[in-house]
């Protein structure tokens, strides 16, 4: 990337499936461990927490995208250019208008073009952020907004011989370079390496595939591997990606696999993951390098990102996993006020979705908000309550604002 032309990746965010559970909890779990002949210690696999979600890949995109514009400042209306990626479109034609059409809805955006990204597995997601560097670096495109999306189809395909998976999305803005915007990430190099003989499914991993990547890499960027600051791969079992990832050439200090046990692996979103997590937990290093990876069957896909010079703030990251973690009394209670106030049948599931999902009149939302104030004191602001964010988040946003005791 030329210097009129330099291209950055900023705001990144996530969003996780709404339900988590413990790997003992998936169906067949136990009856999938014995066949594999696997030594059932967690810790050393790196089993976990997995999550799902009821919703589907659409709604998934909307909600990580709506994140990364809130956390960029950047109005729908900014944005030219979409690429979505899944390892799974819809397998009729006629679906695909219709998902392209959902995101677009969901995101208010106009008829932007979309671009989908799809085939190269669990390496899609960097698949799609290099071909919007293309777009930004030739001039093509100002602003691209990324998004990928998985699913389970069937909860029998949650556990692979590599990894356990978990539906989410993640998302991102790739864009020239803007003065003065917090969470960027400047684009140094990318690379790719296949052996298109040995991208059948089943075939395993290469570190020599890593190692040729790499070498490509690095002579763009004119580094050596030990500056790499992190190196966030996909969240597959931890023996396999530390072994392979070990023989390419990183020390074993320079990946980040905590995510592989709390998140499991959420498909193509893994690296932009633990990218926002590692952000979100301060350990991003001003100026430092960090390396998103992917390997999949014959295939090794890599992007390399230098973080601002600043520090990056995390005002709005954490919510993305916080989310998960509401306080089951408030967000009980705050579910059966919504269900109150909104006179829903008590079946209703309202805490996966917004209050404009549920479809709130601008009197029942101050409704809910009075509620609220009424019962735990905490001031929950209009703008609010009629955004992005579903009944759980609030709960967690009303736990976090409780007057504690003097």
């Amino acid at each position: 990337m030329t210097e009129t032309n330099r291209v950055v990746l900023r705001a990144p965010r996530y969003v996780l499936g709404e339900i988590s559970m413990d790997h003992t909890e998936i169906k067949g779990f136990a009856e999938f461990v014995d066949e594999r002949q696997m030594v059932p210690d967690a810790r050393m696999w790196g089993w976990g927490a997995v999550h799902r979600t009821e919703l589907d890949t659409a709604t998934l995109a909307v909600r990580a995208g709506r994140r990364t514009l809130q956390a960029a400042g950047v109005e729908p209306g900014e944005v030219d250019a979409v690429v979505l990626c899944s390892t799974a479109f819809p397998a009729e034609v006629g679906g695909h208008g219709e998902l392209i059409a959902s995101v677009l809805h969901g995101l208010e955006l106009n008829a932007v073009p979309v671009t989908g990204i799809t085939l190269n597995r669990c390496a899609t997601l960097l698949t799609g952020l290099q071909v919007a560097a293309t777009m930004v670096a030739a001039g093509r495109r100002r602003t691209v907004l990324v998004i990928t999306a998985d699913r389970v189809a069937d909860e029998s395909a949650r556990m692979a011989d590599f990894a356990l998976f978990s539906d989410g999305a993640a998302s991102c803005l790739v864009t020239r370079q803007v003065d003065g915007a917090v969470e960027s990430y400047e684009w140094v190099a990318d690379a790719h390496a296949q052996d298109p003989a040995s991208m059948g499914r089943g075939t395993e991993i290469s570190a020599d595939l890593a190692k040729a990547a790499n070498r490509q890499l690095f002579a763009e960027a004119g580094i050596g591997v030990e500056e790499i600051d992190g190196l966030l791969h996909n969240n597959i079992f931890l023996p396999i990606v530390t072994m392979k990832e070990v023989q390419a050439g990183f020390d074993q200090s320079q990946l980040d696999t905590s995510n592989i046990t709390r998140v499991g692996h959420c498909f193509a979103a893994d690296p932009l993951i633990n990218l926002v997590d590692r952000q979100s937990a301060g350990t991003v290093r001003p100026g430092g390098l960090y390396l998103l990876a992917s390997s999949v069957s014959g295939l090794r896909m890599c992007v390399l990102l230098r973080a601002d010079g600043r520090r990056p703030t995390h005002e709005g990251v954490t919510e993305v996993h916080k989310s998960l973690d509401a306080d089951p009394t408030t967000l009980s209670w705050l579910q059966t006020t919504v269900r109150e106030v909104l006179q829903l049948p008590e079946s209703e599931d309202v805490g996966t979705r917004t209050l404009r999902e549920l479809g709130a009149s601008s009197l029942q939302t101050v409704g809910v908000q009075y509620r609220i104030l009424q019962e735990t004191s905490v001031s929950v602001e209009m703008s609010e309550l009629i955004g992005s964010s579903t009944v759980a988040e609030l709960a967690v946003l009303v736990d976090e604002r409780r007057p504690t005791a003097a």
